[in-house]
């Protein structure tokens, strides 16, 4: 691995992440524990985040990532469903056709 990828080639990146919630400073240690491979911590750090903002559409994508990281595909479905589903777009939406919203 090199260049922050984690083992499943993943690397996040965020636009617009608001810098003074609590939410949001735990969604980048979060991020950052992933990049670095550290799964179970990001776990419990994307968790915290959810904990605030349930319906956190970018912490709930990621979270979902990780799962599908782990194999646990079913869950990570789910969630990565669940972060789709908002009204607003995320950095993550896809169009139709896979192309970014």
């Amino acid at each position: 691995m090199s260049n922050g990828e984690t083992p499943g080639g993943f690397q996040p990146q965020h636009a617009n992440l608001a810098p003074d919630s609590a939410p949001t400073r735990s969604l980048r240690f979060a991020r950052d524990l992933h990049v670095r491979g550290r799964l179970i911590e990001a776990e419990r750090a994307y968790r915290e985040t959810l904990e605030a903002e349930p319906d956190r559409a970018d912490a709930l994508h990621l979270l979902g990532v990780l799962t599908a990281q782990r194999g646990d595909y079913r869950s990570a479905v789910s969630l990565i469903i669940r972060a789709e589903s908002g009204e607003a777009p995320t950095p993550f939406s896809v169009g139709p056709d896979g192309s970014k919203l």
